[in-house]
This record gives C-alpha cells, sequence and structure tokens, in this order.
C-alpha cells in the first residue's frame, strides 16, 4: 500500500491549544478571515510543545512508527498549524498502524514549520495578518500557478547565478573564451589580455 506521506514521511497530529487570551483573539481573527475546515479553524497558532507527528521507521520487517514531538525538530515556538482531514480511511488506518495509534477521526493538524515563531517570540497581530495575506493569494492562485510561479522564479534566479559567472569568467580568463559571442582570438588586443601570437 502507498502511504499519503510527504517529504519527511510523517502524518502530523492535533494534540491540542495551548491558549491564552492574546493567542485565541489571533485564532479567532484566523478563523473569521481564513474560514474553517472540518469544525475547526482552517489555520491557527499552536505551541509546538503541544503539537506531535509520527514518522515511519525504516528498515523493518514490520511497519512501525514512532511519535515525536514538533519542539524537538522546531524548539518551543508558536507556529501555524492547517486543520486537515484523516489521512486515510479508518480500515486503511487499522491496516496500516495495527491499532498502534489512534485514529484521528475529527481531522488533524498539519503544522508548517517555516511559520515557527523565534523563540521567546509571540505572534501578534501583523504577523497574523501577514500570513491571513500569504494564505489568501495561495489560496486563490491553486497549485498549477503556485508551482509556475515557483518554477520561473527559480529559472530567473539560475539565469542570474550564470550570467554573474560568464561576467566573472570572462575577466578571469581571456585566453579561453568570450561569453559575449564567439570565441576570443588570440593575439589580439582589446578588453583582455591574450597570450601568444600576434597580428
Amino acid at each position: 500500500m502507498v502511504l499519503p506521506f510527504g517529504p519527511a514521511q510523517c502524518w502530523p497530529f492535533f494534540i491540542g491549544i495551548r491558549m491564552d487570551k492574546e493567542i485565541a483573539v489571533y485564532n479567532r481573527r484566523l478563523a473569521s478571515e481564513l474560514g474553517s475546515l472540518h469544525g475547526r479553524p482552517w489555520f491557527q497558532w499552536v505551541w509546538s510543545v503541544d503539537q506531535e507527528y509520527f514518522v515511519r521507521s525504516p528498515g523493518h520487517e514490520h511497519e512501525s512508527y514512532n511519535r515525536f514531538n514538533w519542539a524537538k525538530r522546531i524548539g518551543k515556538c508558536w507556529v501555524l498549524a492547517e486543520w486537515g482531514p484523516p489521512p486515510m480511511s479508518q480500515e486503511a488506518w487499522r491496516a496500516t498502524l495495527g491499532g498502534q495509534f489512534p485514529y484521528p477521526e475529527h481531522g488533524r493538524a498539519i503544522v508548517h514549520p517555516e511559520t515557527a515563531m523565534p523563540p521567546g517570540r509571540r505572534p501578534d497581530a501583523d504577523v497574523t495578518q501577514f500570513y491571513i495575506s500569504r494564505i489568501r493569494e495561495q489560496a486563490s492562485k491553486g497549485f498549477d500557478q503556485t508551482l509556475n510561479e515557483i518554477n520561473a522564479g527559480i529559472e530567473a534566479e539560475d539565469d542570474a547565478v550564470y550570467a554573474d559567472f560568464m561576467a566573472y569568467a570572462d575577466d578571469w580568463f581571456p585566453a579561453f573564451w568570450s561569453s559575449k559571442g564567439g570565441a576570443h582570438t588570440p593575439g589580439t588586443r582589446g578588453a583582455h589580455v591574450s597570450f601568444g601570437g600576434s597580428q
């Protein structure tokens, strides 16, 4: 059976929310601006210590899973979590995990570690609004458009790195080539130093 794992091969689960009045205000704002899924706010601030994920242990004859705490991976911090449906049906869950962990019938929290606040810093109105805007922007584009924009950015960055390298190489290796079209002609004078030959 192919499991719905991401690159990290883990399923994150929502355990609970360590909440205070200020964080509750930002979570209500996230819910009112972005909506809810499966009876929970689509996104909410969670305390990393309260979040766990399970990782498949490789190399075992029978698959087994280990439970890890997000705080060990990203530190004790506030982080955004997205509420999502169970990763598979209850029957597939039982067949895969064999009752090792309870089935998340009401869904699970998918922690986004890239949103982790620096240690000691708490979410505020500005950070919350920033993520609301970014999530809306990404959700409005759809997967294909977002992927195309990412790929175009990577290609533009690669082109810029190549152009910088060629400019650097022109200055350091004038006898071997010219990036400005055509090969450099040995023995000619110009902007570059030439070795050998004369005209």
